[in-house]
């Protein structure tokens, strides 16, 4: 199940190609809830005509993420991305559009040892990938759209092309304001995703299996503004995912319906250049089921629930932004951390960013 699990969260974050970056991790991870925050782009490109910025996610990481966007009546952005490394990573945009594109390919020359028709030899082979993904996102009267596409392939090279991994991903989003009770705004996700992947189970042969998951959300969320120093969001909202693994014949299918699923947060200011934030996620497994195909044997379950804290720390001087993670433990004790006596860090990342 853990293995599925994993399956799903990479496919999904696949699909929706989010960037949930420090304010927004700190707000409950959902750039949707937040439509001022630049993590916007990802969702619903069209949002990019609104600003003017120079920012480094994961500054003290191993994969920086650089992103320039400029322009007037036509907004421009170059994205650097450590972890992909891609050979394109554009965006533009102008009135209500906006569109995002990344494209990249890889190929190099090995040798492998491997066992041949007579005695094991060296057997010289040049595996090569591709990888596309783009967005489109628009402003209507029904309300921000945007649609997302990323498509993978690859060619181990070993004259067999039913065992090369690949994968196509799908996702929409949409955003609109939505008077209900006590809500404002209505945000709808849904992604899909299907294609090969190795089989971890074989280390000395190419095999794949069969992937797909598909997932649903719907929230609805509002902002109370308290005085002028804080904001605090409430959202509600239903999930629904189903990941598959393997052949038909036998093929391993997880279903889970999460209702309520709960997102709190609160932004505020405690000094004019300083900010802490807070979020917590609760959701609630409304059913939980696992099946194999080729057996009886189905787990089911109901009831469980799943709960996440965060917190953050934003630091502003002109125009220029620092945003970091904060160690829970902090407002327990913050001595250790304050004379350096802890094995822990105070912040594990941190994102800069200028705007004008």
């Amino acid at each position: 199940m853990k293995l599925i699990k994993s399956i799903a969260i990479a496919l999904s974050i696949i699909s929706c190609l989010i960037a949930s970056d420090m304010r927004i991790g700190a707000l409950g991870g959902n750039a949707g809830f937040w439509p001022e925050d630049d993590q916007n782009i990802m969702m619903f490109p069209s949002t990019i005509n609104n600003f003017n910025l120079a920012q480094i996610q994961d500054a003290s990481g191993e994969n920086p993420y650089a992103t320039f966007i400029f322009g007037d009546n036509i907004k421009y952005g170059f994205m650097l991305d450590g972890s992909r490394d891609n050979l394109l990573n554009l965006a533009i945009g102008a009135g209500s559009l906006g569109a995002l594109i990344g494209f990249d390919m890889d190929s190099n020359n090995e040798w492998n040892y491997i066992d041949g028709s007579e005695s094991w030899d060296w057997v010289e082979s040049s595996p090569s990938s591709m990888n596309l993904n783009a967005s489109l996102g628009i402003e209507s009267s029904v309300g921000e759209l945007g649609l997302g596409l990323n498509f993978t392939t690859s060619d181990n090279d070993n004259g067999n092309k039913d065992d090369d991994a690949g994968m196509l991903a799908v996702s929409a989003n949409l955003r609109r304001e939505q008077s209900l009770w006590v809500f404002s705004h209505l945000l709808l996700s849904a992604n899909f995703s299907s294609g090969q992947i190795p089989d971890t189970a074989y280390y000395y042969t190419d095999q794949t299996q069969d992937v797909s998951a598909i997932s649903f959300e719907a929230s609805l969320f509002r902002h109370w503004n308290i005085a002028s120093e804080t904001d605090l969001l409430f959202a509600a909202g239903f999930g629904f995912n189903s990941t598959g693994l393997g052949a038909d014949s036998v093929k391993l299918t997880e279903t889970s319906i999460i209702l309520p699923k709960y997102t709190f947060a609160v932004e505020t200011n405690i000094r004019e250049w300083a900010t802490l934030r807070a979020g917590i996620n609760n959701s609630h497994y409304l059913s939980q089921s696992s099946k194999q195909e080729g057996n009886n044997r189905e787990l089911n379950s109901m009831g469980t629930g799943d709960t996440n804290y965060s917190v953050g720390l934003g630091l502003e001087y002109e125009g220029f932004k620092l945003d970091v993670d904060l160690n829970p433990g902090f407002f327990i004790n913050p001595m250790p951390f304050i004379t350096g006596f802890n094995d822990e860090t105070l912040a594990s990342k941190a994102t800069i960013t200028y705007t004008w």
